[in-house]
Parts: C-alpha cells; sequence; structure tokens
C-alpha cells in the first residue's frame, strides 16, 4: 500500500497542474470577451472591411465580408506574444489617441470600443501605431 500511495500522489498532482495551466478558449459563436485588440483595413470601390481580433490568450479570429456576419478562428499565437502587443497598444496610445483619418481606404486599430483610423497621406499616423500595425499583421503571417 505505501508503494501506490505517492504514485497515486503524483498523479493527482500532475493532473491539477495540467487543469490548472488550461487557459479559457472562446468560440466566435458563444461571444468573445471585451477585452480584445481588432485590426484592419477597408473602403476602396465597395466599402467592405476586413478585419482580425486577438484575444490576450492568444487566440486570433479573422472577419471577412466574404463571409457575411461570421467571425473564424484562425491559427493563434502564445499568450506571452499577445500580452505584447496588449502593451504595445497601451503604449501606442489606443485607447487615448483620438485620431480619425481614413481615405478612400483606410487601416485601423481598434481596443476597448476605441478605434484609431488612418489613411489619408496629408494626416499619417504615429509611429507607435504605425509598428503596432505591422507587428499585428506579422502575426497573422506566420
Amino acid at each position: 500500500m505505501k508503494i501506490h500511495l505517492p504514485y497515486f500522489l503524483l498523479l493527482s498532482m500532475l493532473v491539477v497542474t495540467n487543469y490548472a495551466c488550461k487557459h479559457t478558449r472562446y468560440q466566435a459563436e458563444s461571444g468573445l470577451p471585451e477585452n480584445q485588440l481588432q485590426w484592419g483595413s477597408g473602403g476602396g470601390f465597395v466599402g467592405k472591411e476586413s478585419y482580425f481580433i486577438l484575444l490576450d490568450n492568444g487566440q486570433i479570429f479573422k472577419h471577412e465580408p466574404a463571409m457575411g456576419d461570421s467571425i473564424a478562428e484562425i491559427k493563434g499565437v502564445k499568450r506571452r506574444v499577445a500580452k505584447s502587443m496588449f502593451k504595445a497598444a497601451d503604449a501606442a496610445g489606443i485607447t487615448t489617441l483620438d485620431f480619425k483619418h481614413p481615405s478612400n481606404t483606410y487601416m485601423f486599430i481598434g481596443q476597448s470600443g476605441k478605434r484609431v483610423v488612418w489613411g489619408d497621406k496629408n494626416h499619417p499616423v504615429g509611429e507607435p501605431v504605425e509598428k503596432l500595425y505591422r507587428d499585428l499583421n506579422d502575426l497573422i503571417k506566420k
């Protein structure tokens, strides 16, 4: 009996540790959390907007006009990478910056209901926002 008890305790600890390390996975159909970064582009002849959604757990979702109103999950990133993108968004001032200068075609980054929109060549967006946009797009290219 003494030999089996340590194995039982070890197995129990492994199960509890595995359960504690799991992160919540979201489904688009059942709703996404409010804490998310959205980025994308729109406008042009048709005026449609395509965008991506990054959650702080690393999940990435894609919305395209061709898909209707549906949002599909695509390959995600590690949680620490997602957290660094949220920190970069805070550093770029996405939630506090009041910058809305679209053109016929435009790009945007949004967080917490706030949105930075640019595209007008006469009103270029700041480098931190431009870099964040490039970094977010790099996530979906990998």
